[in-house]
């Protein structure tokens, strides 16, 4: 520390990031001195570096990137069931039994999930042909737009199907199931047989 008069100086410079650190050179204005793994703040993710403070800023790594940090604000996720007859085509599809729905961004009455916080999602649908229809086919909407489908195999039998898919979503985006054509199975044999379900792989959580 040094004294001229009144005022005192430690050597540094004064921050300059008031905010989330962006670098180890926010972190080495701001005081830190221990080297380390550090969170700093990315274009949208949080991310992980190692920072040496035995360097200067200007001197080769003295900021070694590691990676992302599996960081959510708040989980995501939710499975609901089918158990109902048969609904009209082209139509949303609701559901009446909810499995789980941790962050409540499911809607089982109207069959919407809204998409509570922007990032990566998974979503899964799957399912049984009922034996009296010739083929299902159920498609996938993204705020009233068909993005994918599914459909069941041709003839009087029972048959499957499954829709997987992994989407970039903003917050309020809408996705929901409809039935393009023949029917749901209700249940086979006691099991309820139609699910849908998905959840936030990974969050924006910051804005560019």
């Amino acid at each position: 520390m040094h004294t001229l008069g009144r005022f005192e100086c430690d050597g540094r410079l004064s921050a300059l990031n008031k905010g989330f650190p962006t670098s180890c050179a926010d972190l080495w204005r701001n005081g830190f001195v221990a080297n380390g793994l550090y969170s700093i703040k990315g274009s949208k993710q949080v991310e992980k570096v190692y920072c040496d403070f035995n360097k200067l800023p200007s001197e080769p790594d003295f900021q070694t990137w590691i990676g992302y940090e599996d960081v959510k604000s708040h989980p995501v996720f939710f499975q609901v069931q089918k158990n109902a007859d048969v609904l009209p085509h082209n139509s949303t599809i609701p559901f009446e039994i909810e499995l789980l729905n941790v962050g409540s961004a499911m809607d089982i009455t109207s069959g919407v999930f809204t998409v509570p916080r922007s990032g990566r999602y998974f979503f899964t649908l799957w399912g049984i042909k009922d034996e009296a229809a010739k083929g299902t086919e159920i498609s996938l909407r993204l705020n009233g737009v068909q993005i994918a489908q599914t459909s069941s195999s041709y003839g009087g039998s029972y048959s499957t199907y499954s829709l997987q898919t992994t989407l970039n979503l903003q917050g309020a985006d809408q996705i929901s199931s409809s039935l393009t054509s023949a029917a749901l199975n209700k249940k086979t044999v006691s099991t309820y047989s139609t699910f849908f379900g998905g959840w936030l792989l990974e969050e924006d959580i910051f804005k560019n």
